[in-house]
């Protein structure tokens, strides 16, 4: 889910800024130019919402075999 939230986040921001800037022109070159410039930028993104998951759901699993209040009931 990580994943595919940062690359559905890239293709919807950059695109954006091709069909509502005036930073690159209109047809596939521009949506390619602007998928192309954004791409330095993915990368961090995606790292960056990998690790923050890894230890958002880690954390909140190493905490939940200390408290037993965070367990799911059954």
């Amino acid at each position: 889910a990580s994943v595919g939230s940062s690359v559905l986040f890239f293709f919807v921001t950059n695109s954006a800024v091709w069909l509502l800037g005036s930073y690159y022109p209109p047809g596939w070159q521009g949506l390619n130019q602007a998928l192309v410039a954004g791409l330095p930028f993915f990368q961090h993104s995606l790292l960056g919402d990998l690790l923050f998951s890894a230890a958002l759901f880690g954390g909140f699993a190493l905490l939940s075999r200390q408290f037993p209040a965070l367990r799911p009931a059954q």
